[in-house]
């Protein structure tokens, strides 16, 4: 009887084990794969982990922003070298007080902008500073303010608190068509709500990358399946669980309290790599330039034709995230000088 217990356990064993085995091995594949040899030894990390999950983002006391980056930073994120400075940036130091005939640009900014998946040197806007270093040296200084995970109202706040102390002549300011319609939370998620527990399954699978791949693969289809009709319904219900704004009110008075401090602000698009579709930018880039210029001190870029124009095939970090490659920041930094050489070539 206890032979044949045994011999039963072993065979209801063996599936999940089976299972967990070749999850590893697809695992272990995949990193060699994408990656390199060097990300299967060392899973904490080499990792998808998300910005909240890890120590690159702490709690602030503020309600209204919850987190920022943690300062001096010097890690590897997404496989990524990750680097911040005194201040919490991922940005070079910089002096508070700003140098005399250098124009100081503030770019705020959620992930994308942040440079989810690349290294330092590889973001949007430290190939933008290089770009114009060569145009016309020590007149611009670029300062990357983003952080991952905000929404417009995380953004604005943030710009109240940290931001506006460095005294910036212009901000540049990368949103979403969304970001135009959709309704935000008045307050963020607690910065506790967003870290698994050790106990929690969830928090080990946050090491997998063949997890995020199958998870991004998931939303891609359901997004195909399922009506923008009731995919707007379901964010309108989620939202409406807790008291929202919608997220271009917030967007109005950022601008409106730009323009009374006479700062400028350009208004361009830093999009995730599934959105590049001709029709989707073509639409998007006329509903942003009508909105932006009915702003007064507001300015819309229009970065979206030349992104077009020379959009590369090798557009995403990997499969299993669609965040811009190396070679699209590169591209977006190209449109935005592009823009900057125009209006101040004239």
């Amino acid at each position: 009887m206890d032979q044949n217990s045994s011999i039963f356990n072993f065979r209801a064993l063996k599936i999940p084990f089976t299972v967990l085995a070749l999850y590893l091995v697809l695992e272990i594949v995949f990193r060699i794969y994408f990656f390199g040899v060097h990300t299967v030894f060392n899973w904490k990390k080499f990792n998808p982990q998300g910005i909240l999950v890890t120590d690159i983002a702490h709690k602030v006391s503020d309600p209204y922003i919850s987190w920022k980056l943690t300062p001096n930073i010097n890690k590897y994120f997404k496989t990524k070298m990750f680097t911040t400075n005194s201040l919490g940036l991922r940005n070079p130091e910089i002096q508070l007080n700003k140098q005399i005939g250098i124009t100081r640009i503030a770019v705020l900014g959620r992930s994308v902008t942040m440079g989810a998946g690349v290294n330092d040197d590889e973001v949007y806007t430290s190939v933008l500073q290089k770009k114009l270093d060569e145009w016309k040296p020590d007149a611009y200084e670029i300062i990357n303010c983003a952080v991952g995970g905000y929404n417009i109202k995380q953004m604005a706040e943030y710009y109240e608190s940290y931001v506006s102390l460095l005294k910036p002549d212009l901000v540049f300011l990368p949103i979403t068509k969304s970001d135009l319609t959709k309704f935000i939370p008045d307050k963020p998620l607690p910065f506790e709500a967003a870290i698994p527990e050790h106990t929690n399954l969830r928090y080990y699978l946050s090491f997998s990358f063949i997890y995020e791949s199958a998870r991004l693969l998931a939303k891609r289809i359901t997004n195909k399946t399922i009506s923008t009709d009731w995919n707007d319904r379901l964010r309108e219900t989620m939202d409406l669980a807790e008291p929202t704004i919608k997220a271009s009110v917030i967007l109005s008075r950022f601008l409106n309290k730009l323009n009374k401090d006479e700062i400028p602000c350009y208004v361009y698009s830093a999009r995730r790599s599934n959105q590049f579709n001709k029709e989707y930018l073509e639409l998007s880039r006329n509903q942003m330039k009508n909105w932006v210029q009915q702003h007064e001190g507001a300015v819309f870029l229009n970065s979206d034709d030349y992104i077009i124009k020379f959009f590369s095939n090798d557009y995403t970090v990997y499969f299993g995230d669609n965040h811009p490659s190396a070679e699209m920041h590169r591209v977006m930094a190209n449109a935005l000088f592009e823009n900057m050489k125009y209006r101040y070539s004239q």
